[in-house]
């Protein structure tokens, strides 16, 4: 079986469907957003720059 690229972006799409739509409530308060900004500074360096909305306490923050 082959495997097109509209079909394999289909196939991502049925996959996060789910973790998008629950992503999107909170029953706890207002929804949590995050954004992470990405910046070259020069040809080795980078900078990322994370903003973030959340109604209750953080206590940890993980990115993969």
């Amino acid at each position: 079986m082959k495997l097109t690229a509209k079909g394999f972006a289909i196939f991502l799409m049925v996959l996060t469907l789910p973790a998008l739509s629950i992503a999107q409530t909170d029953p706890f308060g207002d929804v949590d957003t995050i954004y992470a900004d990405l910046a070259k500074i020069d040809d080795f360096n980078w900078s990322v720059t994370i903003n973030y909305f959340n109604d209750e306490d953080v206590e940890g923050l993980r990115f993969l």
